[in-house]
């Protein structure tokens, strides 16, 4: 297996902005939250996929962390651009077409029709067709 990035709606790509919605609601809050609500936050559909991530969100210290990720992601635009540039290994980018990268990179972006910031919750199987065509792995 050789080794590969892929990369879905980087957000260090895109304009700094308040709709990621999740950074305004408190680890307890998210911590409890049914995946039905998650879906609603994020405007997405209910899927297996959101099912998962609110399991991680229950998990001991798991929204803690992910809500302390959001916080710092406008402090890390710039060294994670600078690492993605410098990266010795393929990368793939995926984006959503409602939800595009704004920021210049050195290789072709393939977007998801129709999709927003999660393309992998909205249009899975878009999303592995894209990497399939890509010669990314979708699974490790």
């Amino acid at each position: 297996m050789r080794a590969a990035d892929v990369l879905i709606a980087a957000a260090f790509l895109q304009e700094p902005t308040d709709r990621r919605r999740p950074t305004r609601l408190g680890a307890s809050a998210l911590r409890r939250m049914p995946a039905a609500d998650l879906a609603d936050v994020l405007d997405v559909p209910l899927s297996p996929a959101v099912h998962s991530a609110a399991a991680a969100l229950h998990r001991p210290g798991g929204a803690r962390r992910v809500l302390a990720a959001l916080r710092t992601a406008d402090a890390d635009r710039i060294p994670l651009r600078r690492a993605l540039r410098d990266v010795s290994v393929p990368v793939t980018l995926v984006a959503g077409a409602d939800d595009p990268l704004t920021n210049p990179v050195p290789r072709p972006v393939p977007t998801v029709p129709g999709a927003g910031h999660y393309p992998q919750l909205t249009h899975p199987d878009t999303v592995a067709r894209i990497l399939d065509e890509q010669g990314s792995p979708t699974t490790t």
